[in-house]
């Protein structure tokens, strides 16, 4: 996903990201200054992820 696809997104909760490995979570939060979205693990852990291994938004 190139930035210019990232910052023309308008993220809502129902937003799903896939990872370039292929898993899909549900985006809790977005940082457009990083260009970073949250997401919780199964484990109820968060984690950001930046925009370099993010595949999709969906």
């Amino acid at each position: 996903m190139s930035a210019e696809e990232f910052d023309s997104i308008a993220f809502t909760r129902r937003h799903v990201v896939r990872l370039m490995d292929g898993r899909e979570y549900s985006i809790e939060a977005v940082d457009f200054e990083r260009r970073e979205v949250k997401y919780y693990s199964e484990s109820d852990f968060p984690h950001w992820v930046k925009l370099k291994r993010i595949a999709a938004v969906l």
